[in-house]
């Protein structure tokens, strides 16, 4: 159903290699227990020490620079019962992610540089749990502390509490996917939080988590809720996100997977796709696909054969037993244009329900022309083999 609601020469050689390589990830000494830095086996640097207060579930690392190399791993090398690892950036350069960032077990990695973050074409994530890249300037926890890359006096001590909130000052810079492929395991989220947010030729993944995708152009607090959601303050400026060259926003799998994008101005184009849903089975009646929330204060522009969807895919068709129901598309924002073949869809072909498509426009929704395989743009929900709604 539709609802409208109007980023020595001979040793010298041997050196210098690894020298240019480490030069790339430089630890700082602002922690009671500063960040090492070592070679690992062949393109490996490991990164170990950091501060864990009381040995709890927390670990920090902080760095004047932290870039990764095209073909390097940066391994946080960290105990198996970390929960958390905090890795700050506090000098003035970018983080150049062009390898591989890797972490022990099921930690969830937090990586903060207020000075920008780009992941080249090569990065990659291999890590066992949510992966959250910020250009905030500080992580705040719940018993008040933060952990700042612009303030790195080391008083207060550093917590075991854990973490509510991203602190944006001013306009923070921005997060660029280049190419790169990054992904996290099944049930886990993929966080980026600028600034503005560019995907370019880049595909995310969260199969069966959870996606958010979004950022502040004004100073405010994004707050960090208990299922990895995030919260955007009201009467802040957002900023801007852009999907472009056939990006991919992903969280499909069997069941579950939430995408939230949170902006300004959000614009999908050249062939790029925001997809939920369910795309394997066996398929119980009692899974659901998640939901894709949108909320633009802006425009929304989706252009050249671009999609929202959220469906129930033919390759989870049930047996005599199993189906499925599809989740919601809810979209908040000034105006939704999609243009040139462009779709919004909600739909399932098992015997479950296709979720609905809430659509609160204060201004204007605009659908225009057709696509290169000459279909026009539509917004539709399609329900079964035979049933659907288009408009």
């Amino acid at each position: 159903m539709i609802k409208f609601f109007l980023p020595v020469t001979t040793v010298l050689l041997t050196l210098l290699p690894f020298a240019s390589i480490q030069a790339q990830i430089v630890p700082d000494s602002s922690l009671p227990e500063p960040t090492i830095v070592e070679p690992g086996r062949g393109n490996t640097v490991e990164i170990k020490g950091g501060t864990r207060p009381d040995s709890g579930q927390n670990l920090f690392h902080s760095f004047r620079e932290f870039s990764v190399l095209e073909a390097q791993i940066a391994h946080f090398n960290n105990a198996i019962d970390v929960q958390n690892i905090f890795a700050r950036v506090t000098g003035g350069s970018i983080s150049n992610i062009e390898g591989t960032i890797k972490a022990h077990s099921s930690a969830n990695l937090f990586l903060l540089n207020p000075n920008g973050i780009l992941f080249g074409r090569n990065a990659k994530l291999d890590i066992g749990g949510s992966f959250f890249a910020t250009t905030a300037q500080s992580i705040k926890f719940a018993d008040g502390t933060e952990f700042s890359a612009t303030e790195t006096q080391t008083t207060p001590l550093l917590t075991v509490s854990v973490p509510i909130g991203l602190q944006i000052e001013n306009a923070a810079s921005s997060i660029d996917v280049q190419g790169a492929n990054l992904d996290v395991p099944l049930r886990e989220t993929l966080a980026l939080i600028g600034g503005d947010v560019n995907v370019s030729n880049g595909c995310l993944q969260a199969p069966g988590g959870r996606i958010e995708l979004g950022g502040l152009a004004a100073s405010g607090t994004v707050n960090l809720n208990n299922n990895s959601s995030l919260s955007f303050p009201d009467g802040v400026t957002r900023a801007d996100v852009l999907l472009t060259d056939f990006s991919n926003v992903d969280v499909r799998a069997d069941g579950g997977g939430d995408i939230s994008i949170q902006a300004r101005n959000l614009n999908i184009l050249a062939g790029s796709q925001i997809a939920a849903g369910i795309s394997a089975g066996n398929v119980s009646k009692r899974d659901r696909a998640g939901d894709i929330e949108i909320n633009a204060t802006g425009k929304i522009t989706l252009n050249d054969n671009s999609f929202i969807t959220n469906s129930i895919d033919f390759n989870s068709l049930p047996n005599d037993e199993t189906f499925g129901n599809g989740g919601d598309i809810n979209v908040t924002t000034d105006s939704l244009i999609i243009n040139n073949g462009s779709r919004l869809i909600t739909s399932t072909y098992t015997e479950g329900n296709a979720g609905d498509i809430n659509i609160n426009a204060r201004n204007t929704i605009s659908l225009n022309g057709v696509g290169e395989d000459d279909l026009p743009s539509v917004i539709s929900s399609i329900v079964g083999l035979l049933g659907f709604q288009t408009y």
